[in-house]
C-alpha cells in the first residue's frame, strides 16, 4: 500500500488520491501538497469527491447505527441496507467499468467493492454485548454534556 505522499502516514478510511495518483491520508494532507495537478476539470471528479464523502461516513458509523436499531428500535438492518443500495446506485457505470478509466474510475471501483463487502457485514451483523454496553455509556455520556449545556 502507498503511504501518505505528504505526512508518510499509511492511509485509512479518509484517504484521497489526486489524478497524478499520489496518495493522501486525509483531505489535510491533499491541501498541503502544493505540487499536485489541478482535479477540478477532471471530468469523475465530482462522483469520486461525493463517493467518497458517503463511504467514509458509511465506515465511521455504520456500527452506531446497527446499536441505534438495538436501542431505539431505529433504523433497521433493511433501512441500512436500503440507504446503502441508494447510496451506491449513481454508481453503477463506474463498476462496470472496473476502474479501466482512470485513477478516479479506479477509486470509485474501489469504493463500491468495499460498500458492497459493508453490506455482507451489516446482513451478518450480530449484537456484541461487550460493544453494545461501551456505546450506551458513550450515548450516555453525550446525553449529559448536551443536558449540562442547556443548563
Amino acid at each position: 500500500m502507498k503511504m501518505c505522499k505528504v505526512c508518510r502516514k499509511k492511509p485509512r478510511v479518509e484517504r484521497r488520491v489526486d489524478s497524478a495518483g499520489n496518495v493522501f491520508c486525509s483531505n489535510e494532507c491533499f491541501e498541503k501538497f502544493e505540487d499536485g495537478p489541478d482535479d477540478f476539470s477532471h471530468p469523475y471528479i465530482d462522483d469520486y469527491d461525493m463517493l467518497r464523502i458517503a463511504y467514509i461516513d458509511w465506515m465511521q458509523n455504520y456500527e452506531g447505527d446497527l446499536h441505534k436499531s438495538i436501542y431505539f428500535g431505529y433504523p433497521k438492518k433493511s433501512d441500512l441496507l436500503e440507504w446503502l443500495d441508494e447510496t451506491m446506485d449513481p454508481y453503477w457505470d463506474y463498476y462496470g467499468l472496473a476502474g479501466s478509466d482512470g485513477i478516479f474510475s479506479e477509486e470509485i471501483f474501489f469504493y463500491i467493492k468495499e460498500l458492497l463487502g459493508l453490506q455482507e457485514t451489516i446482513r451478518e451483523w450480530q449484537v456484541d454485548e461487550r460493544k453494545y454496553r461501551k456505546w450506551l455509556k458513550e450515548l450516555r455520556a453525550k446525553q449529559l454534556a448536551a443536558k449540562a449545556l442547556k443548563d
